[in-house]
């Protein structure tokens, strides 16, 4: 299980770091005051911290993503005793867990990212194994309460998203009768109070106000035809999340009754189909707002799809293991999202002294990344940071009459910086080429000798091109200390 647990991501290490992996190493690579109290990203600097104690050993692509394989791998042999343990007539029920996770195309994409969602899910599976050992054996027991206890504070300094295992492990304890609730109840309160202290720090207020979620749900909503605001839509999103919360406690609170009810129904099959449906959603090259938060569930999809079909259906049990491997060789082959690595060492290797890159602010870590690989120390003046929250605000540099503008900039159907310029730009610039791909936008402008009077006019980009420029900036509250010059 391990060895498929590694090989299988080994197919990605090669590829390129996209802008939210290359904003991780610009956030490791802030002093630690920033990250414990300026807290850069909407994410806790869990895994920040981490990161950082990981790049004394190399910054190179496969070395910065086998932490998150580290993370994946031991994921995966927590899986297989997790499921032996609930199932200790029937072992075959751990194995065929992890066999599941393991060839999940899902959890082989972000075993190789450089991103803290594989880490807050073998994180999260300690916690939820914790609970049960402590809730199956002795809630008395000092030691499993302070497992339970470090792991859920441990998984929730890495991501937020362990708000959904935190929520199993309650469940448990609802299926369970409530036992000792003044011990049970005293390990969550110490589990909050120390998390709350990331969630109510100065740069969470923000994420609570406005999320990339509620934006990237509105701009569906819209492709959809629906009018449906970001701010509306993170009204949605929290009270499903309060939804979903309020059936599960229900859920878990007449688990004793209902269990008895489901063993007359077929219930294998809707687990089954919710696996296949996660497989299905997998391979689709897109939606990975949505994907990224399943990543910690994962591990609970794949052992209830076990426990489903522990007694009978072999083949099933064999056929959706084979169907994941199919499905990640197809999302092996396809393209890496956002590919700075060569869209910078080629562009870069080109540029001269009258050229001037104004490089939008959340592809800034990139750049910083790949232009120290390619060996440069200072930073060049012609290389400006473009705030996109400070539209029409331009950088403070620009190129001479008759020079080149270039914009290296992420496309995505939430941010275009380039359709909001406004028309007075256009009367100062001519466009000269555009490259497009896979999220990259490299464009190339000429100033004109003399500006047109008057401006040309240019069409008014939809609401939602704009609506990325609603998040926090990364580098708002820790700003770049400089692009390197070589």
């Amino acid at each position: 299980m391990l060895l498929l647990a590694t090989a299988l991501p080994l197919g990605r290490f090669g590829h390129s770091l996209w802008s939210d992996e290359a904003t991780s190493v610009w956030f490791a690579q802030q002093p630690l005051s920033a990250l414990l109290t300026a807290l850069c990203d909407p994410h806790p600097p869990g895994y920040y911290l981490l990161l950082k104690l990981w790049l004394y050993g190399g910054d190179s692509e496969a070395w910065l993503r086998t932490l998150s394989l580290i993370a994946a791998g031991s994921s995966a042999l927590l899986l297989l005793r997790f499921g032996r343990d609930l199932t200790p007539g029937a072992p075959h029920v751990g194995t065929l867990a992890a066999l599941l996770l393991v060839t999940q195309p899902m959890q082989v994409w972000y075993a190789a990212e450089v991103r803290m969602y594989m880490l807050a899910q073998v994180l999260g599976l300690g916690m939820v194994m914790a609970a049960w050992r402590w809730l199956e054996h002795d809630l008395g027991s000092r030691r499993l309460a302070l497992a339970y206890t470090v792991l859920g504070i441990l998984a929730f300094a890495a991501d937020f998203g362990a708000v959904f295992p935190f929520g199993i492990a309650q469940a448990l304890w609802l299926a369970r009768a409530r036992p000792w609730p003044w011990a049970w109840l005293g390990a969550q309160v110490v589990v909050l109070a120390v998390s709350g202290l990331l969630w109510l720090g100065p740069g969470q207020w923000e994420t609570l106000r406005q999320s990339y979620h509620a934006v990237f749900l509105a701009v569906q909503a819209r492709r959809l035809g629906l009018d449906l605001s970001p701010e509306t839509a993170n009204g949605l999103l929290r009270g499903g999340l309060l939804a979903a919360f309020l059936a599960g406690w229900l859920l878990a609170w007449w688990w004793p009754r209902l269990r008895e009810r489901l063993r007359a129904y077929p219930w294998w099959l809707p687990v089954v189909a919710m696996w296949v449906a996660l497989l299905i959603l997998a391979a689709v090259p897109r939606l990975y707002s949505l994907k990224r938060q399943l990543v910690v569930l994962l591990p609970f999809a794949a052992l209830l799809t076990a426990l489903a079909l522990r007694r009978q259906r072999p083949l099933v049990a064999v056929a959706l293991p084979a169907a994941g491997l199919l499905l990640t060789a197809v999302t092996l082959v396809q393209p890496p999202r956002e590919p700075w690595r060569e869209v910078i060492t080629a562009e870069m290797s080109r540029l001269d002294a009258d050229t001037v890159v104004w490089v939008d602010d959340l592809v800034w870590p990139a750049v910083v990344y790949y232009t120290r690989r390619m060996g440069w120390t200072e930073p060049p003046a012609g290389v400006q940071l473009w705030i996109g929250a400070r539209l029409p605000e331009w950088p403070a540099v620009t190129p001479p009459p008759g020079g080149e503008l270039w914009m290296l900039t992420m496309e995505n159907p939430y941010r275009n910086l380039v359709s909001l310029l406004p028309a007075s730009f256009a009367a100062e610039y001519a466009l000269i080429a555009a490259q497009h791909r896979d999220g990259i936008g490299f464009w190339r402008w000429q100033r004109r000798v003399e500006p047109l009077h008057p401006p040309p006019s240019r069409p008014t980009p939809p609401p939602e091109a704009g609506w990325g420029l609603l998040l926090p900036s990364p580098l708002a509250s820790c700003p770049p200390s400089g692009l390197p010059q070589r």
